[in-house]
């Protein structure tokens, strides 16, 4: 009987691991704000951090030429997770970051990611002038209009610490950001 009730048991996790999505996240999230189509995007405000909402991310793509004549891609992306609703303050904030970064050639493709908390200097993301960072992993512009900017990522395989500058429009995700 005892065998049974374990195999019935292991029989139903994954079906509980599916439904609730990654670390939960497929489950509602009372208390937190809804994305709203239609809402217009105003910088530098929205580079920043939306605390009222429950998941966010910064995004950064480049395509590189490098002094070798070989084109590159570099890619850093920086995930922030409330795990309530509401402010906190040093190690009573609730919002986990966890990021990734990349770099590839036309044979390579190499990565890593990082985790860390908010409120204790590990992790966090500021609006004007923008700056994002987990440790040692940094996305910050020189300005609120992103004409100049810097990211790094450092991992074992890999290590990018670029200076870049914006030569056209924003590009939004989605149907007008």
């Amino acid at each position: 009987m005892k065998d049974k009730a374990m195999a019935l048991l292991l029989s139903l996790l994954p079906a509980f691991a599916q439904a609730q999505g990654y670390a939960g996240m497929g489950a509602p999230a009372p208390g937190f704000e809804t994305p709203k189509p239609g809402t217009p995007i105003v910088f530098p405000k929205d580079h920043g951090p939306h605390p009222s909402f429950r998941t966010e991310w910064w995004y950064l793509t480049a395509n590189l030429h490098g002094a070798d004549g070989q084109t590159y891609g570099i890619q850093w992306t920086l995930f922030r997770h409330a795990l309530e609703p509401g402010a906190g303050a040093g190690w009573d904030d609730r919002n986990v970051f966890m990021a990734h970064a990349a770099a590839t050639s036309a044979t390579t493709h190499v990565f890593a990611e990082t985790a860390s908390r908010a409120g204790v200097g590990q992790a966090e993301v500021e609006a004007s002038p923008f700056r994002a960072f987990i440790d040692d992993w940094i996305f910050e512009s020189q300005d609120d209009a992103f004409t100049k900017a810097r990211v790094v990522a450092k991992a074992p395989r890999f290590s990018y610490d670029l200076a870049l500058m914006r030569n056209g429009p924003f590009v939004l995700q989605g149907e007008a950001g």
